[in-house]
């Protein structure tokens, strides 16, 4: 089979790898560049896919895109598409790709992010993961003639999805092994607002029970109820893609590649962005790794740049985002249970702000859950360089337990 050579290598073509190969060409014009990819589209932001994309037929994969068509042409950077990594070779800095094509590299990013945890008896008839705009597309079709949807699982996807699908006018119901939706979610009273806000939109929410069958027509959980489901959709997590690094030799951390605060794996050729990435995080003070959009893009922007030859440590406040429906919420730093919360707003809006400080009084968290999102945008710029600063707000605690206090006026 042919081969070829490239100074630099992306490997896994999702959101990291866009941001990283652009963050890259910021820096280094001339070295070879690659990005490969097991899906049929160049790198995109699959934020919208569990929103407009699966409801809008009008939407469409080059939509999504991180970068425009002629982005990888005009900076150089080839595209092998629709081609599945089977080894990597650390010693010999060679991949192998299942169709039997090798690719040697001088440097390599392993960003091969996450795959949708799969329930096979729950994959029957009409149903589907969503994780790629494949999944999307396959859903739009399936949802074709639907009138009752099922959803297992009431995390960011599930909730996401019920919001779209509502919209679309199906009977939704969702199916939840935990007490609440976002049962895992760091704020209780956020997570339980956006519970409401569900079932007052119409949703139908089953907790602490799980699916156990599907029949045609119907979902079975545990608790003996045949749910609905003309389609059923299964969002109960992801997991790192890791197989192709740990079979290459690249330590591995608890759930993830083992790197550095640059980035770089134990493999000094090798760097890891996205949901793979395990490391010390300057911010959090403590080895993560991370799941979401903004962490992808922004580890990738990272890897990119030391690739080209920058060292300094990854250093950005961890930020998540989702939107259901008409709520936007918005979560930054790394609140933990051991920190003192403030909490402010009225859920019944929805509308809920909360600042977390540890033991010492340093802000550590902030997160805020209402419809005006371009509300949230002057806090969140706010907290964000808080934490960064790791400002202290001992003196501050009387006026964040009032109610009514002002979190802007923290500024002054």
């Amino acid at each position: 089979m042919s081969k070829q050579r490239y100074d630099v290598l992306f490997l896994g073509g999702g959101t990291s790898c866009g941001y990283a190969a652009a963050a890259f060409r910021e820096r280094d014009k001339e070295s070879t560049v690659a990005i490969v990819t097991a899906e049929d589209q160049p790198p995109y932001d699959r934020p919208p896919l569990s929103k407009k994309f699966i409801v809008r037929e009008d939407f469409v994969p080059e939509d999504i895109h991180a970068k425009d068509p002629s982005f990888y042409k005009d900076n150089n950077i080839d595209l092998f598409l629709q081609e599945r990594i089977a080894q990597l070779d650390a010693e010999s800095r060679e991949v192998v790709l299942e169709s039997g094509h090798r690719l040697e590299y001088g440097k390599a990013l392993y960003a091969l992010g996450s795959s949708p945890i799969e329930i096979p008896e729950l994959l029957q008839g009409e149903s589907a993961t969503l994780r790629t705009t494949q999944d999307g597309l396959k859903i739009r079709r399936q949802l074709a003639g639907a009138k009752t949807v099922a959803i297992v699982g009431g995390g960011y996807i599930g909730a996401e999805a019920a919001a779209a699908l509502l919209d679309k006018g199906l009977a939704v119901t969702i199916v939840e092994r935990g007490p609440h939706l976002w049962s895992r979610f760091e704020s209780r009273e956020v997570a339980q607002a956006l519970h409401a806000y569900l079932e007052q939109r119409g949703a139908r929410i089953l907790v602490n029970t799980t699916a156990v069958e599907r029949k045609p027509g119907v979902l079975v959980t545990s608790d003996g109820n045949e749910v609905p489901a003309d389609f059923v959709l299964l969002g109960v997590g992801a997991r790192p893609n890791l197989d192709v690094a740990r079979a290459a030799g690249l330590e591995m951390g608890e759930s993830g590649v083992q790197a550095n605060s640059n980035l770089r794996t134990s493999d000094e050729r090798i760097w890891v962005a996205g949901d793979v990435a395990e490391y010390p995080d300057v911010v959090c003070g403590r080895t993560v790794r991370i799941e979401h959009h903004l962490h992808a893009k922004w580890t990738g922007e990272k890897a990119g740049a030391a690739l080209a030859g920058e060292t300094s440590a990854y250093r950005r406040v961890p930020y998540f985002f989702s939107d259901v429906g008409e709520l936007s919420m918005i979560l930054r730093g790394d609140p933990r249970p051991d920190h003192q919360v403030f909490t402010f707003g009225d859920p019944r809006e929805p509308l809920i702000s909360q600042v977390f400080l540890d033991p010492g009084g340093i802000v550590r968290g902030f997160i805020d859950l209402r419809k005006d999102y371009k509300a949230q945008e002057p806090l969140d710029e706010m907290f964000e360089q808080m934490i960064l600063a790791q400002k202290n707000l001992s003196d501050r605690i009387e006026d964040l337990q009032k109610p009514s206090f002002d979190l802007l006026d923290l500024n002054g």
